[in-house]
């Protein structure tokens, strides 16, 4: 057998997603086991095909906002998103028929199916689980038996918290592997990672004799992707798309240069939430810890960085783009070499707005808070950068309520309070110190920062 079996397996996670709004054991219905099944299987997926449209169509409305005024400020255009995305229906069709066929729903399988309160625990049928071509296309006898014999390890746990709404938990070796939830309007499936270790393992064993080699010797958490539907109308589409660490995530691996312990704390990676309709749109971060140990040709590296935050929200009513709370709030990102810090970032937490322009006034962004980025690499030529230099310093403040535009003959300009600040330090192998400071005041504007060639700041430059 090869590994069609697992990725056929990460091609359910991806399509189907959900949750349940109840996660205890209390009897909720007088449904019937079979019923309760027939129900999971037809409430499982579906969200979120709406929800990708809809934040397609709320991107493109806001395109103005978005890839004009910070494209002009900074970062340049981009192309349009897709209004229409739908999961092909003979994929469907095959994930459903897979479904059908692990929770024993056909009543010519040979499954085995029990029942505790709401609980219900299910040893699929190995012979019509690996019959069906999403799982794999076995072109012999000897990949249907190895199927079967893999296949003999799993069991499905099906949690039923109401008439639609529950938790089908896919187990190998009782390890969980993946869990789909469903109820209401919100969907999510869980990745649990030490389950497909364990699976990929045993499949090795079955095929090849012997566990596989090169596997990491720890891996541990769960990813989790989620959607909520809020109007699921074809053209009115709204909801949520959300990815989160949803139990903390280790990988530790060894290799001829050491070893490696890679670790990331529960978060939230990123949610989007958009309304076709209206046109509003946000997206919002809170990423957890993530520390990295890993050999280097210069000693033991160590990556640090204690989390991210942010949220933006798109304003259709006046084009607005409103971020807050951007940043390093939770501590500073860092990077050491045997126990030397060699990097250090940190970024005070700030906000700011994006209007849109007119043919009369330009957009801007307006900074709401102090931005204070502050980048110090203590050893250079660690990171290649430029061998005749030790050190770097990088400073860069904007006050609150300070602003960014761009003049009529296409240089930068500072408004509001002011003023945006940029400082550069170096220390070359000789110890020998440059420093280089731009200050840009209210109401003058620049070509380029920290540039020696280029003009000082001024309001000529506007003209």
């Amino acid at each position: 057998m090869n590994m069609k079996i697992v990725l056929a397996t990460c091609l359910v996670s991806a399509l189907i997603t959900a949750c349940s709004s109840r996660d205890d054991n209390t009897p909720t219905n007088d449904m019937d086991t079979e019923e309760v099944k027939v129900a999971a299987l037809r409430s499982l997926g579906g969200n979120f095909d709406g929800n990708a449209t809809a934040v397609g169509t709320v991107l493109n409305r806001n395109s103005d906002v978005l890839t004009g005024t910070l494209g002009d400020v900074a970062v340049g255009g981009s192309e349009q998103l897709p209004t229409e995305v739908e999961t092909d229906l003979e994929i469907q069709e095959r994930v459903q028929s897979l479904l059908s066929a692990s929770l024993g729903i056909d009543e010519s399988d040979n499954s085995t199916t029990t029942r505790v309160g709401n609980t219900i625990l299910i040893d699929p049928d190995e012979t019509m689980l690996c019959a069906d071509d999403t799982l794999d296309d076995f072109s012999s006898d000897v990949d249907q038996q190895h199927c079967e014999e893999l296949m003999k390890d799993l069991t499905v746990e099906l949690l039923a918290t109401g008439e639609e709404a529950g938790v089908v938990t896919y187990k190998f070796q009782t390890e969980d592997l993946i869990s789909f939830g469903y109820g209401g309007n919100t969907e999510y499936s869980e990745i649990h990672f030490a389950g497909f270790k364990t699976l990929l393992n045993a499949n090795s064993m079955v095929t090849n004799g012997e566990e596989l080699d090169g596997l990491p010797s720890t891996i541990q958490g769960s990813l989790r992707a989620s959607a909520t539907v809020t109007n699921d109308k074809a053209g009115s589409e709204a909801g949520s798309l959300q990815y989160d660490v949803a139990s903390p995530i280790r990988i530790v691996s060894t290799t001829e240069k050491g070893t490696t312990d890679i670790t990331l704390d529960t978060g939230t990676l990123f949610k989007i939430t958009a309304d076709t309709v209206t046109g509003a749109g946000s997206l919002s971060f809170d990423a957890g810890a993530l520390s990295v140990i890993a050999p280097t040709d210069s000693g033991v590296g160590r990556l640090n960085l204690e989390g991210y935050t942010g949220s933006a929200e798109i304003n259709p009513e006046n084009g607005d783009l409103v971020v807050r709370d951007l940043g390093l709030s939770k501590g500073p990102f860092s990077f050491s070499i045997d126990n030397t810090e060699v990097l250090k970032m940190t970024l005070s937490a700030f906000g700011f707005t994006t209007t849109e322009g007119t043919d009369l006034e330009p957009g801007e962004v307006i900074i709401d808070g102090d931005m204070d980025l502050s980048v110090v690499v203590n050893s250079v030529t660690d990171f290649e950068l430029d061998d005749e230099l030790a050190s770097a310093i990088l400073n860069v403040m904007i006050p609150d309520s300070t602003s960014v535009s761009r003049a009529g003959n296409g240089n930068s300009k500072v408004g509001g309070v002011g003023p945006l600040t940029v400082s550069y330090t170096t220390t070359d192998n000789l110890n020998m110190v440059d420093s280089k400071s731009v200050t840009v005041n209210s109401g003058e504007c620049f070509i380029t920062l920290l540039d020696e060639d280029a003009a000082a700041p001024s309001t000529e430059l506007c003209e």
